[in-house]
């Protein structure tokens, strides 16, 4: 089946998108690497010969795809990515007044645990977006899918993506193809929403794992899941 939101809700993503801000960020660690199947954690090559941190806006200049993998990673933001690929992964964005923009963004897990998108910052996905097995979007930011985006919801057969908190903005086409969606955010849509899973379902998180509906979520097991630093791949 598929839906499209109310004509009264028609002008919201236009309003939403033009309160998010758009300034550039002040790039406090910028990639200086080689632009392709290098690794990340070398502080050659980065500007700060350090790798960046909590504190940082990181930047990227040739539009790259960033890869991160069995890690935990805090920035105030990432600027001048083409893709982002989360696998195995945490990634917290802190600031809420610098939006990310990429092209394309996979999060997805492979392994035991989450993989995760944390944070206040709002992240903008302007042509693609996966979301797969055991992956979870979570904090108090946004996760905005553009007009022209196209994305993709596969769990799995009854395995589950995580929505912990944190507002998810459809203005695209989001195909909802198997598995479940368990949420304590907002799933806003101003575009096309295909929901087309036979294995799965739209559930409000209320008692699974304890949490109560609305409230935000951290993962417990991360010590147990490698998030203590791991390859960056761009």
């Amino acid at each position: 089946m598929w839906f499209r939101s109310a004509a009264l809700l028609a002008a919201g993503i236009a309003a939403l998108l033009a309160a998010t801000p758009a300034r550039a960020s002040t790039c406090t660690n910028t990639y200086i690497g080689h632009s392709a199947g290098v690794d990340g954690n070398n502080t050659a090559s980065w500007s700060r010969h350090r790798l960046p941190g909590p504190s940082d806006h990181v930047c990227f200049t040739q539009l790259m795809t960033l890869t991160m993998t069995g890690g935990a990673f805090k920035f105030r933001s990432i600027t001048g990515l083409a893709a982002l690929k989360l696998v195995d992964a945490r990634l917290e964005l802190t600031d809420p007044d610098d939006p990310t923009v990429l092209r394309r963004l996979l999060i997805a897990s492979t392994g035991p645990c989450m993989t995760v998108l944390a944070g206040a910052a709002t992240v903008i996905v302007d042509e693609f977006f996966v979301w797969g097995r055991d992956g979870a979007m979570s904090g108090s930011g946004q996760t905005v899918l553009g007009p022209g985006a196209r994305s993709l919801i596969d769990p799995g057969p009854w395995r589950s993506v995580y929505l912990l908190g944190r507002r998810l903005v459809n203005a695209g086409q989001v195909t909802w193809a198997d598995g479940s969606i368990r949420t304590t955010g907002q799933i806003v849509n101003q575009g096309l929403f295909e929901a087309n899973s036979e294995t799965g379902a739209l559930m409000g998180y209320r008692r699974e794992m304890g949490i109560p509906l609305g409230e935000s979520f951290s993962w417990l097991g991360a010590s147990n899941c490698g998030w203590t630093g791991a390859p960056v791949e761009v």
